[in-house]
Formats: C-alpha cells, structure tokens, sequence
C-alpha cells in the first residue's frame, strides 16, 4: 500500500496537469463559441486569438520524447509556417507560460529546408499549397502539426481547426497520431472525446 501511495504521489503532479489542460480546452473551446454568438449579433470575435489559445491548449496535452529537448529545461518549441497574424497570436498567448519547467517559445518558419527541431507545427494561411509536402518532409518525427485549413488531415495533418456553424471544434486525425506514437508523441486521449475522429479525410 505505501509502494502505490509513493507511486500515485509521484504521479499525481503529471496527472492534475493533464486533467487541468483538458477542461481547460473544453473552457477555451466554450469560449469561442459564446465569442462567436456574440460576434454573429454585431460584436467582432478574436477568432485568431481563439485558434492561438487552442494551439496552446493542445501543446500543453502533448508529451515528447525525453531525447527531443537537449535539457531538462530546454523550451518546447512551436514552428509557425506561414502568414503572420496567427504567429504574432501565439506568441501572445504563450508569452511567460510554461510546461512545467519549460519555457513555451514560439519560432517563424519559411519552410522546414532548415528548421531543426520543433516539438509543435503550424500550417497558418497561406500554406494550404505547400503543406502535403512539409508534411511529408516531417515523417515520423514526434512534431505535433496543426492547421485551420481544409484538406489538412487528409495530407497527413494530426488536428485542424474548423468551424461548425458559429462555433470552432476540431478534428483528430487518429491516424498520424498512431504513426508518431514509436517516436514518442503523445496526446492526451481524454482530447479524442471532444473532437470529431477522422481516418486522413476531412470535409
């Protein structure tokens, strides 16, 4: 009994986080649809700032490989491909936040000819053209990708953004999630029940 009491202890910082970043997506995704009723009555919503608060979401219920950070205190690191209003986003919202002992650092990207290592991927607008093939160029590599644009999953994308009526949901691509398990990536399964479950195909 005092071996699982230990056990449980160690464990329960990890778990707590993991439950905390879950209702607080279902909070954040709460929010962008009262936003978004608001917004449909004549009151403008911040729908990018929306789509950046969830963007953190997700990162905070990802988990990598121990070898994809170079330290104990090495940033996560989120890749932004594309137009800059959904970076400069980001950027706000992660400004001073941290997964436990890691600062969140958020790094614009032309493409990934030289992009190094990245723990997070965002395909903004813009990119809709050139996304199959950066997708491609990631393989199996643990790098959680993201994007709002059609055709996402079907190239291989893990989750997009969408919208369904006046509210924002997403899809999860369960596929690529399975794909990027060997090489370490997790996510948080509590977030496959507030998404719509997709093979690859979306729309």
């Amino acid at each position: 009994m005092a071996f699982l009491t230990l056990h449980f202890s160690r464990r329960w910082p990890r778990l707590r986080r993991l439950l905390f970043g879950c209702l607080a997506l279902s909070a954040t995704l709460l929010l962008c649809g009262i936003l978004e009723d608001r917004a449909s009555a004549g009151e403008p919503a911040p729908e990018t700032r929306l789509k950046a608060a969830l963007i953190y979401r997700f990162t905070t219920l990802a988990e990598w490989p121990a070898e994809s950070f170079p330290s104990p205190e090495a940033p996560v690191l989120i890749g932004v491909i594309g137009r800059e209003p959904l970076e400069e986003a980001i950027r706000g919202v992660v400004d001073g936040k941290r997964i436990g002992a890691r600062p969140i650092v958020v790094v614009a990207k032309k493409d990934l000819a030289d992009v190094g290592p990245l723990h997070v991927l965002v395909f903004a607008e813009g990119t809709k053209e050139v996304f199959e093939e950066q997708l491609a160029r990631l393989g199996d590599k643990p790098v959680l990708t993201l994007s709002d644009l059609p055709g996402f999953t079907a190239a291989g994308g893990m989750i997009r953004l969408r919208r369904d009526g006046p509210r924002m949901n997403f899809d999860i691509n369960i596929r690529a999630l399975r794909q990027a398990e060997p090489a370490g990536l997790k996510l948080n399964p509590q977030i496959l029940k507030l998404g719509r479950i997709v093979e690859g195909d979306d729309d």
